[in-house]
């Protein structure tokens, strides 16, 4: 779990709360629908006033219930997508923030070591974990790496190298394709189609009972 876990937690919630009343509301469409189909079908000894004014009833609720449905169907995906969108941009700014050159950050006994030229890359990933929450001594680990890389004579010694000095630099961008990540299950869960954005509602509820499976783990490490 980073510090950034707030985002994924609050992305999470957004999309539960928006899941919530739109099956809800799914739901008392379908029970409107079930009530209607009910109200018309045969009923012994029922007089053609009964008749007629249980179908009445049954066809306004179905109305209001077809009518709440479409507005909340309309309403909550985008009201989710929109939360997404702003919760990115806040995660990218404070990202951005955190993986700012820090001289304080810098551990002068791992520097040296790192100057020397001595170190494996089995070293080096070592380091790369110790220094996980610390951009400015992962940024250095990355230039370290890359040039320990050009002077190695393995080429799977400079080829991991390479790859850690990559790790490093993309310490920032790790983050944000995470949330990403969790930003394309979501799309899947709510149904959204790839050609435009239609979604099904049936689909739509199915798809987003599979949320929890799907994301919990990758919501609990963010």
């Amino acid at each position: 779990m980073s510090k950034f876990n707030t985002y994924a937690q609050q992305l999470d919630a957004a999309f539960k709360t928006a899941r919530g009343e739109y099956v809800e509301t799914y739901q008392r469409f379908q029970q409107a629908q079930q009530a209607n189909c009910r109200a018309n079908a045969w009923t012994p000894n029922e007089s053609a006033a009964e008749k007629q004014v249980k179908t009445a009833r049954a066809a306004l609720a179905l109305h209001d219930a077809e009518t709440a449905f479409t507005e909340v169907s309309a309403r909550v995906w985008g009201d989710f997508k929109t939360t997404r969108r702003m919760l990115r941009a806040d995660l990218e700014q404070e990202v951005r923030a955190a993986n700012l050159a820090n001289p304080d950050a810098i551990d002068s006994n791992a520097l040296e070591l790192l100057k020397s030229g001595v170190l494996t890359s089995d070293d080096y990933a070592a380091f790369m974990e110790k220094y996980d929450s610390n951009p400015t001594m992962l940024k250095l680990l990355a230039h370290y790496a890359a040039e320990a890389a050009k002077v190695t004579d393995s080429r799977r010694e400079a080829a991991t190298l390479n790859a850690i000095s990559i790790d490093c630099q993309s310490g920032q961008s790790a983050v944000l394709r995470a949330f990403d990540d969790i930003c394309k299950i979501s799309d899947h869960c709510r149904g959204e189609k790839h050609v435009g954005d239609q979604i099904r509602p049936e689909y739509a509820v199915n798809m987003s009972s599979r949320w929890e499976e799907l994301t919990s783990e990758a919501v609990e490490n963010f």
